[in-house]
């Protein structure tokens, strides 16, 4: 099995739409005092701070689930490229590219604009179909989503509500330790990054990047293809 992660997160780690914009406020709960820190297998802990919480999506869809809401609609992982043209979206290149079947192939420099002006970054694209294909006849198998690309961050949000509103302390109340939860078999750390590794039976990984406050303002979304 091959995954485009693997190799993006060991770079991220050395490195790093039509609402309100919503603001971080202080946690009425502190963590609790004496918890373990969360480490990686190479010993470097997350030490982004903990204590403040941002935005969440009511009624959120659930973690271990495959649905995404993006500008007031929700869609299902692998997302069709066709889906989001018909609601709206539009393509920022790759239009003339074609897909052979059973292809898929990691994007650099794509990606998809909202009716809004947000953008997703497409990270790679899967032909489906057992025809050859232009970019709007794939699906989006991993995607990026970065606060400097979206116009109200609580327009594009992941299962468990977390949005570029979103800070550590909300992700790890919705998604759980990386290194305890029962959900995600494989979980890696730096200090400003959670990775969350496909989980049993739905091959979904999530990277959350944070800055040293706790507020996100990446998220790396993989739904995990084997060769």
């Amino acid at each position: 099995m091959k995954k485009i992660f693997s190799i993006t997160l060991a770079l991220m780690l050395l490195l790093t739409a039509c609402g309100a914009e919503p603001t971080a406020t202080e946690s009425t709960t502190a963590p609790t005092e004496g918890e373990a820190p969360i480490v990686n297998h190479s010993g470097k802990t997350f030490s982004c701070d903990l204590t403040v919480h941002g935005t969440v999506a009511a009624d959120p869809a659930p973690v271990d689930g495959n649905s995404f809401t993006l500008c007031g609609k929700t869609y299902t992982m692998p997302i069709p490229v066709s889906q989001l043209i018909a609601d709206g979206w539009k393509q920022g290149s790759g239009g003339s590219m074609t897909f052979t079947p059973g292809q898929k192939m990691t994007m650099i420099g794509y990606y998809l604009t909202a009716p809004d002006g947000s953008k997703i970054d497409l990270l790679a694209v899967y032909n489906d179909t057992d025809q050859t294909q232009t970019l709007e006849g794939t699906v989006i198998v991993s995607l990026r989503l970065h606060d400097n690309n979206v116009k109200s961050p609580t327009q594009l949000t992941i299962p468990g509500g977390i949005c570029l509103a979103s800070t550590a302390a909300d992700v790890l109340e919705a998604f759980g330790r990386p290194d305890s939860t029962s959900l995600f078999k494989e979980y890696n750390n730096g200090e400003d990054v959670l990775f969350y590794g496909w989980p049993g039976d739905l091959p979904l990984e999530y990277q959350f990047n944070f800055t040293e406050n706790g507020q996100l303002y990446n998220i790396d979304v993989e739904y995990v293809i084997e060769d």
